[in-house]
């Protein structure tokens, strides 16, 4: 008794391998130490652990979300310009927009704390 015909059992295969792979790449990015992104959330909090000052863990990860921001709007502008592809230019300067304006966010949580 075979669930899926022989056809099909390679390109399903082959796609739940790559969804497979998307989670992976996305859960590990997401746990880059940078606000708004999950792992930025993390040292966030490590960081108020140690100090006692809440502020100051959402200032520093606020402060690494521009950097990583700033590096993706970089790498953007290079694609673009270096012959890649204009979808991903586009894609890394949203990417880039949206991290410099989460981080911005926690910096200025981070000075009202």
């Amino acid at each position: 008794n075979q669930v899926v015909p022989p056809a099909l059992a390679l390109p399903i295969a082959t796609a739940t391998g790559m969804l497979g792979w998307a989670n992976l790449v996305l859960a590990v990015t997401n746990l880059v130490p940078a606000a708004p992104l999950d792992g930025g959330r993390v040292v966030a909090a490590l960081l108020w652990r140690l100090t006692g000052d809440r502020g100051l863990g959402l200032r520093i990860v606020g402060a690494a979300g521009v950097v990583v921001g700033l590096g993706l709007g970089a790498l953007g502008v290079r694609t673009a310009l270096v012959g890649g592809s204009l979808v991903s230019a586009v894609v890394l300067g949203l990417l880039a927009i949206f991290l410099i304006e989460g981080a911005r966010l926690e910096v200025r949580r981070g000075r009202a704390a």
